[in-house]
């Protein structure tokens, strides 16, 4: 028999909210240390070597706080680098990026125009857009997690499209099977999702007030709110084939750990290790899975 899933408000109802106060700190302070680093108004300008890993120089570029250094703010670490478009290569001469452009020098120009278009995008709402924008198109997680930086408010700290597609159907919405929707609109949909159900309501300032962009350490992130409903989950880590790593906005999963360990403990004694999801060979119950 399939498992059945707890309704939404019990899951609420169970789960701890100030668990996630820390991570979600956490989680802002690399935010700012990001955008401290990496102003928006001076991409137009930046240069490569101010970006790409692979360089003497990478310890302190873009793509190693995106990879690296922002744990706290939705994973993206692991898997192959071609998920940063442009690197250096460090087993050989030369660098990584797509073979349209003549060189690395083109290719960057290219990609820094397209990000600094999607944040124009950003700013305008034309968010349907900007998963369009060919130079970004062998990025989907750092594009994500790159709007996420600069516009913490109106994007959701999730980059699989698997894990995007899992929440969007544990809702109940129809974006979870069109496969005519990339990462951005996905990831966006699930935001509205998470906005337009009453149990979210005080929550958060996001859900009522879209148009804010401050943190406010009274009230709780929709990303806080949306980890905190335990809808979907890991998949487990020593057997899943699609293990959350690269682009799985890591701490949604966390806090959903967090509950189900606290309310569902009795159904299996795996639940410690990770969580599974429909994908995984893990025959625990999860909640709302």
């Amino acid at each position: 028999m399939p498992n059945e899933r707890p309704p939404l408000d019990a899951a609420l109802a169970s789960y701890d909210r100030a668990s996630a106060h820390e991570h979600i700190a956490l989680g802002e302070h690399e935010r700012k240390e990001v955008t401290d680093r990496f102003p928006i108004d001076q991409w137009p300008a930046m240069p490569l070597e101010r970006y790409a890993l692979g360089q003497d120089t990478s310890d302190d570029t873009f793509c190693q706080w995106m990879e690296y250094r922002t744990q706290h703010l939705g994973s993206i670490r692991g898997g192959s680098a071609r998920k940063l478009i442009i690197y250096k290569h460090k087993d050989k001469p030369g660098w990584y990026f797509d073979p349209e452009y003549k060189d690395e020098q083109e290719a960057w120009v290219a990609v820094r125009q397209a990000f600094v278009q999607a944040f124009e995008k950003a700013k305008a709402g034309d968010w349907n857009t900007i998963d369009d924008l060919a130079p970004l198109s062998g990025g989907p997680a750092l594009r994500l997690k790159t709007l996420r930086v600069y516009f913490p408010t109106d994007v959701l700290p999730i980059a699989s499209k698997q894990h995007l597609r899992h929440f969007l159907r544990a809702l109940d919405r129809p974006e979870a099977d069109d496969r005519g929707l990339d990462v951005v609109r996905l990831n966006r949909a699930l935001l509205d999702a998470v906005r337009s159900r009453s149990e979210f309501e005080g929550w958060s300032r996001v859900v009522s007030s879209p148009d804010k962009h401050t943190l406010n350490e009274r009230r709780w992130t929709t990303s806080e709110t949306l980890s905190s409903t335990a809808l979907p989950l890991t998949f487990g880590r020593s057997r899943a084939r699609a293990a959350p790593t690269a682009s799985s906005g890591r701490f949604a999963w966390m806090e959903t750990e967090k509950l189900y360990e606290s309310s569902h403990s009795s159904h299996s004694s795996n639940t410690s290790h990770s969580l599974h999801s429909s994908h995984s060979s893990h025959s625990s119950k999860c909640a709302l899975c």
